[in-house]
Formats: C-alpha cells, structure tokens, sequence
C-alpha cells in the first residue's frame, strides 16, 4: 500500500506542533523507520498513519484515497503496535489475537486460522494458551507483535 503524507501536522493545544508540514511518500512494499529524539513526534505520526489519531492539518492518503469516517477496512490492512506493552496480562497469545481479531470483525472462518498462522509465524505454538504475565518482556513483546501483523496488511 502506497501512503502520502502532504503537510501533515499535529497540535494538542491549538499552540505547540507535535508534528509540523511532515510530507513523505512510502511506495508500496516499503519498511519505514522514525529516528528521533523523544518529542520529535514519532508515535504522534505512527497513531496518525495508523487512523488512531486524526491530524490537525494535512492528509494522508493510502493508495491515493484520503480515509473517510468509516476506518474499520482500512485498519484491517495496516499493522500497528505502539510503543509500551499493551499486553493483557491475563490473556494467553492465543486469547489475545482472537480479541484483535474480533475487534476487526474478522469472521470466525478466517481468525482461527490466522491465529494459528500467527503462533506458528512468531515461535508461539507451545505457548498459545500461556498467560504472558510471567514471561519476561521479550516474551511479553513476541505475544504482543503477531496482533499487529494479523489485520493482513497489504504490500
């Protein structure tokens, strides 16, 4: 999926900028990195690109269309995971995808699959009905990164 950021930008307050007349293209295929200091505003830009967060200013367009109201399809095709550990301690790998899966409205057909894919995918299978609460933070992590590549992003 191709993304064009034109003039993109961010204000909390309607005074400081998190984000200021960002413009970049990131061709179909690609994998982008954000390097910078801490306020340079890296996850504000991730949470925009991911639909999470709307812009005070500028667009963003995937594959040359700006998103409506309606994000729910054009979510299903982006991965995203932010920063921090949004882990619920409670829920085994397993249990944790299917609830991203079903907050994606993906079919029941589909999602079980996937999930297994995904356990497969990430080194997961002995551990797909283990709660992650005493993994340490790389397991915790590895638990956490497949709800991010199961929405099926488009290359």
């Amino acid at each position: 999926m191709r993304v064009e950021l034109r003039d993109l930008g961010k204000t909390y307050d309607g005074e400081r900028w998190a984000v200021r007349g960002l413009t970049l293209t990131i061709p179909s295929g690609s994998i982008v990195g954000l390097i910078g200091p801490n306020g340079a505003g890296k996850s504000t830009t991730l949470r925009m690109l991911a639909t999470v967060l709307a812009p005070s200013d500028g667009s963003i367009a995937f594959d040359g269309v700006t998103p409506g109201p309606d994000k729910t399809a054009l979510r299903r095709q982006i991965g995203f995971l932010g920063d921090g550990n949004p882990l619920y301690k409670h829920m085994s790998p397993a249990e944790y995808l299917r609830f991203f899966g079903q907050c994606f409205k993906l079919p029941p057909a589909e999602l079980e699959p996937a999930i297994d894919e995904m356990l497969t995918t990430f080194d997961l299978t002995e551990r797909r009905d283990t709660p992650p609460a005493p993994c340490p933070r790389a397991c915790a992590s590895a638990s956490s990164s497949p709800a991010a590549c199961s929405t099926a992003p488009a290359c």
